[in-house]
């Protein structure tokens, strides 16, 4: 090999040290990093459920609180609309929950002032126990 030979293989050799290899490098680090963000699961954050005991007057979805068929009462408005496709509901003060489970106790109960025990997650109650409230207070008395 000659002088000048030797003087351009250093000098390609240099311009690779020095600009090439930090480019590919960074490319490569780029690549990582986005594939990398890209892996990760998003979820989205679903409240606790928190068990709770609530009392209040068991109802449907539709309707609430104000009963709209006209010439029943609230039991039988209750069961009518849940016969329709409403879901059992508990209407506790100004607040709407739909009530899941037990079924039968909640058609017992319609129209009636209850205690709901169970697993509330958000407007929803996953009903572990209900009690008429005459009952419980009934009960509280002789105590």
């Amino acid at each position: 090999m000659k002088p000048t030979e030797i003087t351009k293989l250093f000098a390609r050799l240099g311009y690779i040290r020095t600009v090439a290899f930090p480019l590919a490098l960074s490319t490569v680090m780029l690549g990582i990093g986005l594939s990398a963000r890209t892996a990760t699961i998003h979820r989205p954050k679903e409240p606790l459920e928190t068990r709770r005991i609530l009392s209040g007057i068991v109802s449907d979805s539709m309707c609430g609180q104000g009963h709209t068929i006209n010439g029943h009462g609230d039991r039988e408005c209750t069961r009518i609309c849940v016969k329709l496709g409403a879901k059992y509901a508990l209407v506790a003060s100004r607040s709407l929950f739909i009530l899941k489970g037990h079924e039968a106790e909640l058609d017992e109960y319609a129209g009636e002032k209850v205690i709901v025990a169970g697993a509330v997650n958000g407007d929803t109650i996953r009903v572990e126990s209900v009690a008429p409230l005459d009952l419980v207070h009934g009960a509280a008395s002789f105590e």
